[in-house]
C-alpha cells in the first residue's frame, strides 16, 4: 500500500493503519480511474480495503473508466488472475 500524504510525503507498507482524511490512497484512486484493475496476483488486501477495492474496480468497470475503454480485455484478465495455492 502506498499513503500520500497532503505535504507530498510518501509512507508504504501493509501494515499502516487506515488514511486518515488528508491522506489518499493510491492504489485505490488508480482502481477507482480505470488505470489498474484491482489485482489479486500476489494474494488479497484485508478488509476493508479489500471490499473498497472490489466496489471502486466494479464501479470503473461499468463507468467504463480508463483502461476498462481501451483494453477490457486485458483488465479483465488481470483482474481474475490470482496466485496459484500452494502444495
Amino acid at each position: 500500500m502506498v499513503w500520500v500524504e497532503r505535504e507530498g510525503t510518501v509512507g508504504a507498507g501493509g501494515t499502516q493503519a487506515q488514511p486518515a482524511k488528508w491522506q489518499e490512497n493510491v492504489n485505490l484512486a488508480q482502481i477507482r480511474a480505470g488505470f489498474s484493475p484491482y489485482w489479486r496476483k500476489y494474494g488479497k488486501a484485508f478488509d476493508p480495503m479489500r471490499q473498497s477495492f472490489t466496489e471502486a474496480q466494479e464501479s470503473a468497470k461499468e463507468a467504463n473508466a480508463g483502461a476498462w475503454a481501451t483494453a477490457p480485455d486485458y483488465m479483465r484478465e488481470k483482474a481474475g488472475e490470482t496466485t496459484a495455492p500452494k502444495r
